[in-house]
């Protein structure tokens, strides 16, 4: 059995390059998402920002930095590139604190928005979305360009984001938050790994018994059926859910019924 067990596992699936390539991006952009998020969160705490222009950062340049982590695969020069013009635009909503600090501050603004703008052309911004993307920034700086302005929006050393979508952010915001000690259905599906198997009833997307074709470094999940021709994907906390209302159950004996299976399969080619 361990050599059977051994020639399966060696065996590539061509019909799986391609989902397994589309869970490795999705995975890589949540990463990026939230690895930009967790950015803009720090320099908010020690730079304070205006609100509406922390929600105009969310909206248009954290998938801008998330596509670059996609590109690099990884914090590579353009995703440290962009890190630093975020840097750089927190320290120009300051107010500086002399005459020298402010002559520097203002010569970087050019640099700064010309970076800033193009990021958001290669998202493809329209010109409208590009006028109140400045304008908000804009009317920050004036407030210590020009003092007496005054303040015109109150800033925060706090941001919470919102959630941007269920597959750029939700599912990673909850794992890479700690798993309580109690949950065990969460514990039993990270627990997984390839060829083990999970029962759902009623049947999930049209699979009753699920095998694992390959497990992702964030969570992801991809199943098939006992012949492995019906690929689903799943993620840890989405099968948790279903392990808590008794829909999904892992066996202890994946592997022994993955063996009893292919026996099986094996004795019907014989008999036929």
């Amino acid at each position: 059995m361990a050599a059977w067990l051994a020639d399966e596992a060696a065996r590539p699936d061509p019909r799986l390059a391609s989902d397994v390539a589309r869970m490795e991006h999705i995975e890589r952009q949540e990463l990026g998402t939230l690895l930009a998020l967790e950015n803009l969160h720090d320099l908010t705490e020690r730079y304070p920002a205006p609100e509406s222009v922390l929600r105009r950062l969310q909206a248009a340049w954290v998938p801008q930095m998330a596509s670059l982590y996609v590109a690099e695969s990884g914090e590579g020069p353009d995703w440290r590139a962009a890190c630093h013009t975020l840097q750089q635009l927190f320290l120009s909503l300051q107010a500086p604190d002399g005459d020298a600090t402010r002559e520097s501050r203002l010569q970087s603004i050019p640099s700064i928005n010309a970076a800033l703008r193009r990021g958001l052309l290669a998202q493809g911004a329209e010109p409208a979305q590009l006028k109140d993307f400045f304008s908000a920034i804009t009317a920050t700086q004036e407030c210590w360009i020009r003092p007496a302005l005054g303040q015109r929006e109150r800033v925060v050393n706090s941001f919470m984001p919102r959630r941007v979508s269920r597959e750029q952010i939700a599912s990673l915001a909850l794992q890479f938050a700690d798993t309580p000690a109690n949950d065990s259905a969460l514990q039993q599906a990270q627990q997984l790994r390839e060829g083990d198997w999970v029962d759902f009833d009623p049947a999930y997307e049209d699979l009753t018994a699920a095998r694992v074709l390959w497990v992702g470094v964030n969570g992801h999940l991809l199943f098939c059926d006992s012949a492995g021709g019906r690929h689903v994907s799943l993620g840890c906390e989405r099968l948790a859910t279903e392990i808590r209302a008794g829909r999904a159950r892992i066996p202890e004996q994946s592997l022994t019924r993955k063996a009893m299976l292919r026996l099986k399969a094996n004795w019907s080619t014989r008999l036929g």
